[in-house]
């Protein structure tokens, strides 16, 4: 089975509205457990602070970077202190820093201009040791960065872009994430963009969830699951974000019972 015409990069853009504050944005679940986590926050001193991008600073969030890229399987590492050095004059970046007992553990580099903020490059740990935390610190890090636009009069959040067909080329949680703090995915309008066409394997390790549209720039309003993990009834309770793209038209493919 062949799907035709996929666009090989999805942006993604939180536009804030009259929202100002991430624990508007969230479903009533996600929105206890961020609360939880703020909590514990106070509690033992983890937090996170926004920083001018410094060449200390940097050098510190390379390290960090570099070290998480180089564990996963196909990660490629980029020259993040590079990137600032020639960039910083015009995009003025900073960093939301990440420490815990005084101790950095990663952060998050992004710019605010033109009435939006723009991410560039993201690490924090998934868990901290001795801490039992309820959801994961990217939240904290979205939690904050609202605040931050709010507080700067930023309307918008460009939340970067991955790469189209996710599990294969993307993580499906990676969109399903994005969807839950609120961003809405379109075609990106770089240079690079181009239309593909993609061969569903019989086995996959992981879901494909492939988004789909025309033109660039234009709003994702269609979409192709293909289960190979996942079953029927499990949908709403792992793609439930997915209700989040208005007017979506989701073509379900169940690979998993065909193969069983």
């Amino acid at each position: 089975m062949k799907i035709t015409n996929i666009p090989n990069y999805i942006a993604w853009w939180n536009q804030l509205g009259e929202k100002k504050n991430l624990l508007e944005m969230v479903g009533k679940n996600t929105r206890r457990k961020i609360k939880q986590l703020l909590q514990i926050t106070e509690e033992n001193d983890l937090r996170m602070v926004v920083e001018e991008a410094t060449d200390e600073l940097a050098a510190k969030f390379f390290n960090v970077y570099k070290n998480f890229i180089s564990s996963q399987k196909s990660g490629k590492v980029y020259d993040v202190l590079q990137i600032i050095r020639e960039k910083n004059t015009v995009k003025k970046y900073k960093f939301l820093s990440l420490y815990y007992r005084g101790e950095y553990r990663g952060g998050l580099l992004f710019s605010g201009e033109k009435g939006k903020i723009a991410t560039a490059f993201k690490c924090y740990p998934h868990q901290i040791e001795g801490l039992k935390l309820p959801i994961g610190i990217a939240y904290l890090s979205d939690y904050y960065l609202v605040l931050y636009a709010a507080k700067n009069n930023l309307a918008r959040i460009n939340h970067g872009r991955d790469r189209n067909i996710y599990g294969v080329n993307s993580n499906p949680g990676l969109a399903m994430y994005k969807l839950t703090v609120g961003c809405k995915p379109f075609v990106s309008k770089a240079r690079d963009v181009e239309w593909v066409d993609f061969v569903v394997p019989d086995k996959n390790d992981r879901d494909i969830l492939i988004f789909q549209a025309s033109t660039k720039g234009e709003p994702i309003k269609q979409a192709t699951l293909i289960l190979f993990k996942t079953r029927k009834e499990e949908i709403p309770q792992v793609y439930g974000a997915l209700k989040n793209i208005t007017d979506l038209q989701l073509e379900v493919i169940d690979r998993k019972t065909v193969l069983e």
